[in-house]
């Protein structure tokens, strides 16, 4: 059961929301359990720990914790990449942030001279 959401922004657009890991968490205070902390720089859930309480669903400010729907636990996307691996149609990647927008920044400056050539 995949962990991320992909929404479709356009005819051919979509976009994966995923979990910001935020440097001041609100989904880790709002956990009773202390189910949800920082492992390195991600946030991360520790199932084992849930009773599915709810309350980070409610806190996450990126609508990207949800609560299993057979074992109502904590679950989100850890980027682990399984998921990657398994599309048959290799549409998906993780890709690293900064790298994104440097790629992003190029083809909009492609773009730009392209439209200063016509």
């Amino acid at each position: 059961m995949a962990r991320l959401w992909i929404t479709k922004v356009a005819i051919d657009k979509y976009k994966m929301k995923s979990c910001m890991s935020c440097e001041d968490a609100p989904c880790i205070k709002a956990c009773p359990e202390h189910a949800i902390w920082k492992l390195k720089d991600r946030v991360a859930v520790k199932p084992a720990l849930c009773k599915g309480h709810g309350d980070c669903v409610d806190a996450c400010p990126f609508g990207v914790i949800y609560q299993h729907p057979v074992t109502n636990k904590a679950t989100k996307c850890v980027l682990c990449g399984v998921c990657v691996k398994a599309c048959p149609e290799n549409a998906l990647s993780i890709v690293d942030q900064d790298i994104l927008s440097e790629q992003k920044r190029k083809l909009y400056s492609a773009k730009i001279k392209d439209a200063l050539r016509l």
